[in-house]
């Protein structure tokens, strides 16, 4: 599912943009409680941008996906990337020179697979100019991600009705199963010093990450985005 628009004033997440594509990034590693999205004097402004947008986005744009879930929900992961990144050299078709590979989101601290309740990528930015950069989602699950490292990642067919491609758009959220995996198409092309700019913010039935789910607590049903 992806919306357009997310942002009817666009201060917040240009002010963002700016941040990110000058090289101050977002990291992953931690989580931001539900109950801690406002803004504080004590924040960076990066800190209290992602909040802003991690509030608009699931608060508000997708308040609905949230609500179905409220009694697991308690905090968000929220981090970004900015493409091409020049130390990448994957030579893959998931994600190649200047994209990003096929993966998962998931609880990279832990050996077994723990992945948030939903994912999200909103774009920031450049406004316009981006060539690429297409988010390829799959929705044949983790089955599919298991079959494509066995075949050692060396083929997949992108016009199968199992995948849903995405363009960059300014301004723009996706949000989607977090059991999909999904890679960023190679960049083409982007405005000089323009880099193509996300940020993720991911929503988590836990507090910290590195902590497993007890089994009983695991929820099997999952919400289908893309149909």
């Amino acid at each position: 599912m992806s919306i357009d628009n997310v942002f009817e004033n666009t201060a917040a997440i240009d002010k963002l943009y700016e941040k990110i594509n000058g090289g101050e990034g977002i990291g992953t590693g931690s989580l931001v409680l539900a109950s801690d999205l406002e803004c504080r004097n004590e924040y960076s402004e990066v800190d209290n941008l992602k909040r802003i947008v991690a509030k608009k986005i699931w608060f508000d744009t997708a308040n609905q996906l949230i609500s179905r879930r409220e009694e697991e929900f308690r905090a968000f992961e929220i981090w970004s990337n900015r493409l091409p990144c020049d130390d990448f050299n994957n030579k893959n078709l998931a994600g190649g020179n200047g994209g990003l590979n096929l993966h998962l989101d998931k609880d990279e601290e832990l050996n077994e697979l723990s992945s948030p309740i939903y994912a999200s990528a909103f774009y920031l930015g450049p406004k316009e100019g981006v060539t690429g950069g297409e988010l390829y989602i799959n929705t044949k699950g983790t089955k599919y991600l298991q079959e494509y490292n066995k075949n050692g990642g060396k083929y997949m067919d992108l016009n199968s009705q199992e995948w849903m491609k995405v363009t960059f758009r300014y301004n723009r959220v996706v949000l989607f199963d977090s059991s999909y995996p999904h890679f960023v198409a190679p960049i083409i092309s982007h405005p000089v010093d323009k880099y193509r700019v996300t940020i993720a913010v991911n929503a988590w039935e836990k507090e910290k990450l590195g902590v497993s789910i007890p089994k009983e607590e695991e929820i099997v049903e999952r919400v289908t985005l893309f149909h």
